[in-house]
This record gives structure tokens, sequence and C-alpha cells, in this order.
């Protein structure tokens, strides 16, 4: 026979005072814990990554993805700005993040690779990306960012590929199966298997991602000194109110 266990959440989010979230299945609203500045999640959700400024220098900082307090360890420390570092665990660990300088124009940075061999990082790849928080696809075959000029792009690494022409946030399931992108007046829903896509009306949209369930959109947006999350349903075709927050959202997970 075979046991199924039923998470109790609907889905994670972090505010903008770097504090984690969930909210349960029965609506409620419960506090995880406090976050790095920037932070965002690894591949296969189990590492938290954020940073922490020191002068001229960041320190990249990893917790795992849980109820724990305990404090987060120095995984990296680079010279510059960086924001946004994301793990891809494997056999030889990668992190990708965005450094930026004042080469960079406002809003951009060098999204560079780096790869551990043995007890160091070593950069791999670099290309400019806008500083929106890349993801690694699940099984690490792809790493998902919006360049400079605001087209979301999908890359292995040695080739990339276009996946919309105007993006000013996205999100990936878990599985790898879809994305959802935002323009600044509506959010794609779109299947990477068969293209198909839905068009869904929004406003002030600040964060976007998919829950536990691999086909569940959920999206936040603030208007005035209202902040909440909200859900869309294919089936049957509407919107509907998850929870409110005391302040705006900046990342679904």
């Amino acid at each position: 026979m075979t046991i199924t266990v039923l998470s109790p959440y609907q889905v994670f989010f972090i505010d903008e005072t770097e504090k984690l979230w969930t909210v349960l299945k029965d609506g409620r609203v419960r506090f995880v814990k406090s976050v790095p500045a920037f932070t965002n999640i690894s591949a296969k959700y189990s590492t938290l990554s954020g940073v922490e400024f020191d002068g001229e220098q960041t320190l990249v900082l990893s917790s795992g993805f849980n109820f724990s307090e305990e404090a987060p360890q120095k995984t990296l420390n680079l010279f510059g700005y960086c924001y946004y570092p994301t793990l891809l665990e494997d056999k030889h660990p990668k992190i990708a993040l965005l450094k930026a300088d004042l080469l960079n124009h406002a809003g951009t940075a060098d999204l560079t690779v780096y790869e551990r061999a043995r007890t160091k990082y070593h950069p791999l790849v670099k290309m400019t990306a806008q500083i929106i928080p890349p993801k690694w696809s699940m099984d690490g075959t792809y790493l998902y960012y919006i360049n400079t000029k605001g087209v979301l792009v999908r890359t292995n690494g040695k080739t990339g590929e276009k996946l919309a022409q105007s993006a000013q946030l996205f999100g990936l399931n878990k599985a790898g199966t879809m994305f959802a992108y935002y323009d600044g007046e509506y959010i794609y829903l779109v299947s990477l298997q068969t293209g198909q896509t839905t068009k869904i009306m929004a406003f002030n949209i600040t964060a976007l991602g998919f829950g536990l369930a691999e086909d569940e959109l959920f999206f936040a947006s603030t208007n005035g000194d209202s902040h909440i999350i909200q859900t869309y349903n294919k089936q049957p075709d509407e919107i509907e109110l998850v929870a409110r927050s005391a302040v705006a959202i900046k990342m679904i997970l």
C-alpha cells in the first residue's frame, strides 16, 4: 500500500523586509524565518542563498529551505556588489549570480556562473542581464534570465533560446514544463511542451511563481497599501485571492 503525505502548504513568499512566509492550505499566513538580502532559491528547492555587503565585498550566504533558524553559512566571497545567487546542486555545484559594477547600465549586471572545484568556485560563463532573479531548471540543464533588452532567455551555457520578447518578471514550475512572465500589462502562462499560452490581465505585479502543484500559478501585486497574493485557476478560468501581506511581496517560491 502506498502512503501519500499531503503538504499543508500552498506557497512560500519573501517580502520586502527580507522575511520568509508560507501560506497554508486553509489560507493562514505563517512566518518562517528571516533571510539575507536578495535571497534566491536553488535548483532543487533545497537551499536559500542571499547576500551581505561588507564594504566593497559581497558575502554569499546559504541556508536550508526549511523552518530552521540556524545562521546562514558563508558560501562565497566576491569583490563588488552581487545579487540573487542561486545554487545548482550537482556533483560539481554551481552558483549563478548577478554582479554589478560601474560599467553596467542602471538595473543591469553581469550574470556569472561559478563552478566549485575542490574548495573554491571558479567563473565559467558570463552574460549581461537585468537585475531580476535568475532561475535554474530543476535538472540543471538550463539557466533562465531576462537579458538587458527585456527578453526572457534560457541558456545551457553554450547557446541561448529566446522565450519571450518583453518580460519584467518570470517564474518557472518545478518540473520545468511551464513558465510564466509579466510584460507590464499581462501575465502569460506558457507550456514548454506544447507552446500553449494563456493570457491573464494583471496590474502592479511584484512577484510571480508556481506553488507545490506544478500548474498552479501564484502572483503578488501592490496597490497603495494593499499587498496581496492571488492564484489563477485554468478550470474554471478565474482568479482567486490567496492571502494578504502587510508589506510588498518580492518573491514567490
